[in-house]
């Protein structure tokens, strides 16, 4: 009887440890199905979070996220320095050697063929009294090789320093296929044959158009119905005219506290607070007259009578210089 009893007991517990096996076997079949799942969704969480681009109407996006579809313009910006034969070992090789080097595309415009440098031949007069025509010229050739290839088209002079980052960064929230065009307004323009009443982007730090604008400015602007665009001086004046006259809109660049973006002079000028009188009479009312060290917009865009040697520095103090914010 007490033997029978005992193997009962045995018994009994044989059948209880097989059924902890079981139950333990069977958890961890359970939890490995479940990691595989879980797995499985992380790798598609992160497959549909992942940041991608794609060309959308010739225009570079990047898909921030695929799940709520926000996507964020990257425009091609194209930049086109006037130049001359005389003037690529002087100044404009140092444009070539800093800053435009972020630029999408580079081209150098020039009375004259260099392969080597390379220029842009253009077959017009050199010097100031013809630099209209030439701008003329510049502005048809590039509609005519590059309206495709770029968003925005940027004129500027081998004296002009661009921070194209933030150039992007600025024109992200415009459509290039507006009809508008940015840089340093002037309200008031100093030449008597030009209305009074139509502002104007000063060229030295830049003069920015869109795709659209760029087709009006040949297309309509440069056609001899209008013939708004004379041969001589003021060409960036003429220029900002005969785009207006083609249903073109300029637009006030300064940011969100009314200071500038793209700067007529060096920095010193409005950090230390030099702006000359004929300067400040012919802007805005309420914004871009800031001096001081507040005078710029966080993000600035372009400088203009920029020297050899500030070239180089200021490629320095923006591209490479670092400053520790921890000990600010």
């Amino acid at each position: 009887m007490k033997q029978n009893k005992t193997f009962s007991l045995w018994l009994l517990i044989v059948i209880n440890a097989q059924m902890i096996l079981m139950v333990l076997l069977l958890s961890k079949s359970e939890m490995l199905s479940y990691n595989s799942v879980r797995k499985h969704k992380i790798n598609k969480q992160d497959t549909v979070a992942h940041t991608s681009r794609k060309m959308v109407n010739n225009s570079q996006y990047i898909s921030i996220s695929k799940k709520d579809d926000k996507k964020m313009f990257i425009p091609r910006v194209l930049c086109f320095v006037m130049t001359s034969p005389t003037d690529l070992d002087k100044r404009t090789i140092h444009v070539r050697n800093t800053w435009a080097k972020h630029c999408d595309i580079a081209l150098y415009m020039s009375s004259k063929e260099d392969k080597i440098f390379p220029t842009i031949g253009l077959d017009v007069p050199e010097g100031r009294s013809h630099i209209a025509l030439k701008s003329k010229a510049a502005w048809t050739y590039i509609n005519e090789h590059y309206a495709n290839k770029a968003d925005y088209f940027v004129k500027c002079d081998p004296d002009s320093f661009l921070i194209i980052e933030n150039l992007k960064r600025f024109l992200q929230n415009y459509d290039p296929e507006e009809p508008q065009f940015f840089g340093h307004l002037f309200v008031k323009p100093y030449l008597e044959e030009i209305s009074s009443d139509k502002p104007f982007m000063a060229g030295g730090p830049g003069v920015v158009i869109s795709r659209a604008s760029l087709r009006r400015l040949v297309k309509v602007a440069h056609s001899e119905d209008l013939a708004c665009f004379p041969d001589g001086r003021n060409e960036d004046l003429k220029s900002s005219w005969c785009m207006q006259l083609a249903g073109c809109t300029p637009v006030n660049s300064t940011d969100e506290q009314g200071r500038e973006r793209f700067m007529v002079f060096p920095p010193h000028v409005y950090i230390r607070g030099n702006l000359p009188r004929w300067y400040t009479k012919r802007l805005d009312p309420e914004r871009g007259r800031s001096q001081g060290s507040n005078c710029c917009s966080d993000y600035p865009i372009g400088f203009h009578y920029i020297d050899t040697a500030m070239m180089y520095d200021m490629y320095y103090f923006f591209y490479t210089m670092k400053i520790d914010k921890q000990f600010l």
